[in-house]
């Protein structure tokens, strides 16, 4: 009730429904949600030349109308010396190089950074060339120094011909995470393979959903393709899920209406999971086999992820009404010899005057002591005015398993 009514007067409320249809390669057409968001940002004068900026962003599943979490919130000041804002952004690496390399859909993933929480960000623009810096402290990392991570992005315009970004990235502090474990693939169609995972818990509610879902508690089969098909770690009643959170914190006792799970998640890097985007605050990660059976070893203790450095550059050309695009990104690991490389190529444009746009996207990653993979992707989009976008996407994951291949088709209704 305090702030000025005129801050109020400038601000926008938009936003994006994406639903669609999903079809992996092993397993039956599902439902899911493409990104789905609300907001409300904007501005207003604070003196001649000041300016305060902010924006709230929010996660919504067309899947279940839940909420599943933030994407933006910050507030800032703008004026001749650039933008500083506060809270959670977008990342220098996504605004540069991620504009250039990570433009699919849904299943293109991204090996930028996303958003940033915890975050004090510096943005400045003059004439062809962009800059952003990036500084976060959480508060949550073990050293104690202060600024836990550092990131900043440039991109040069080149005219008409095209654009040049280059980002880095540099985690500094070691984080104490939960043990790792090592399970067996087998819902993914190869019993024989393994995959590191880590442990978590879900929460169902409901006596029919908790017959059919959970056995000794831990995740059926049914339960795995529930909670990825819902995107949600949670289901189902909100209350109930509330009151079964609350319980669990001060006793191990289950009731005929909600019950705690366990379930195993493992993080892919090269892929994108829309349907299973929620199950944590991480968008790629995917649930595993939950029987013990499963679990082929399991470390003692905890485990420490070491700090990183990234660094990311990229190129696009505008040709003849299309753009082919080129970049290359590396990770190393403090401490490590080795590092993850990947190598982003493609193409995007428009065919003609059918108001039809593609995308065809490829990597190639090879991970630091492990096999080079290839995945690709081909995106087909087409607006339909109003606000409405048609979205065809394909994805090969360059895998023997079942569930490499991918298919999707949504609509995007935007306000």
């Amino acid at each position: 009730l305090s702030v000025p009514s005129v801050v109020f007067a400038e601000a926008t409320w938009y936003g994006s429904l994406r639903g669609g249809l999903q079809s992996s390669s092993g397993s039956d057409l599902e439902f899911f949600d493409g990104g789905s968001r609300w907001g409300i940002k904007g501005s207003a004068e604070v003196s001649d030349g000041l300016t305060a900026v902010y924006r709230f962003e929010h996660k919504i599943s067309t899947a279940n109308a839940s909420q599943p979490g933030g994407r933006l919130a910050y507030a800032g000041l703008s004026g001749g010396f650039g933008t500083l804002t506060l809270g959670q952004v977008w990342s220098a690496s996504y605004n540069t190089v991620g504009a250039i390399t990570d433009t699919s859909a849904y299943f293109g993933g991204s090996t930028t950074s996303y958003r940033h929480g915890n975050a004090l960000s510096y943005a400045f623009s003059s004439g062809p060339v962009g800059f952003q810096l990036d500084l976060i402290s959480d508060g949550n990392m073990d050293t104690g120094q202060g600024i836990d991570k550092t990131e900043f992005g440039v991109t040069v315009g080149l005219g008409d011909i095209g654009k040049i970004a280059l980002a880095h990235t540099n985690m500094r502090d070691t984080v104490t995470t939960m043990p790792t474990y090592w399970v067996r693939t087998a819902a993914t169609g190869n019993p024989g393979g393994t995959t590191q995972a880590e442990m978590i818990t879900v929460i169902i509610t409901g006596g029919e959903n908790i017959a059919t879902n959970v056995a000794d508690g831990k995740l059926t089969t049914a339960g795995v393709e529930l909670i990825q098909r819902t995107g949600n770690r949670y289901h189902t009643a909100a209350a109930t899920v509330a009151a079964c959170t609350a319980a669990a914190a001060t006793t191990d006792d289950s009731t005929d209406d909600c019950v705690t799970a366990t379930a195993f998640v493992s993080k892919v890097e090269s892929v994108g999971t829309p349907g299973g985007a929620a199950i944590t605050t991480t968008e790629d990660y995917h649930l595993e086999g939950t029987a013990e059976s499963n679990v082929v070893a399991t470390p003692a203790g905890s485990v420490d992820k070491r700090g990183h450095k990234n660094t990311h550059v990229a190129v696009e050309f505008n040709v003849g009404g299309v753009t082919p695009y080129l970049g290359h990104s590396t990770k190393k690991m403090n401490g490590a010899t080795g590092k993850t490389k990947t190598t982003h190529y493609g193409v995007r444009g428009g065919l003609g005057d059918t108001g039809i746009n593609f995308l065809v996207a490829a990597k190639s990653v090879k991970p630091s002591g492990g096999t080079k993979t290839s995945p690709w992707l081909f995106n087909l989009s087409k607006n339909l005015g109003g606000g409405a976008t048609v979205i065809f996407e394909h994805a090969n994951y360059d895998s023997s398993e079942a569930g490499n291949k991918e298919t999707a088709i949504g609509l995007h209704v935007s306000f």
